[in-house]
């Protein structure tokens, strides 16, 4: 649990001080990060959330813990990107690499972002290799 940024406050209709939940992912092939995952979900007081499973699950598994998965919708963006000092740090890839993009949100039924995602990839390590986030 982090308080919320800037980006994360806005998306998500947040006050400054409020806590977000971050869970940070990164994906290896022959001991090199090809892909770093990340999800951003408000933090309610006795949101169960296990360890385990968010190893793994997606972020419509994680939000439908609390909501109902067929009342939440998915918006997902596709994008390219340029790395930043932080995925170039974690990455192992030099300053303003060229990054693929996707950019998850997940709605509740009253509109209401519920949480959101990016998955940064690196382009050529995906040309033969099939990933589910």
């Amino acid at each position: 649990m982090i308080p919320a940024g800037e980006e994360a406050r806005a998306i998500l209709h947040l006050k400054k001080g409020q806590l977000v939940i971050l869970i940070r992912r990164a994906f290896y092939r022959n001991g090199k990060v090809i892909a770093l995952d990340e999800k951003i979900l408000p933090y309610q007081r006795g949101m169960p959330l296990m360890e385990v499973e968010l190893k793994r699950a997606s972020l419509s598994e994680i939000l439908a813990k609390k909501n109902s998965i067929f009342a939440m919708t998915r918006r997902i963006r596709i994008r390219a990107s340029l790395a930043s000092d932080f995925l170039s740090k974690n990455m192992h890839i030099p300053l303003k690499s060229p990054l693929l993009l996707i950019e998850e949100r997940v709605y509740q039924a009253e509109g209401e972002t519920a949480g959101f995602g990016k998955s940064y990839l690196i382009p050529e390590s995906f040309l033969e290799a099939e990933v589910s986030f």
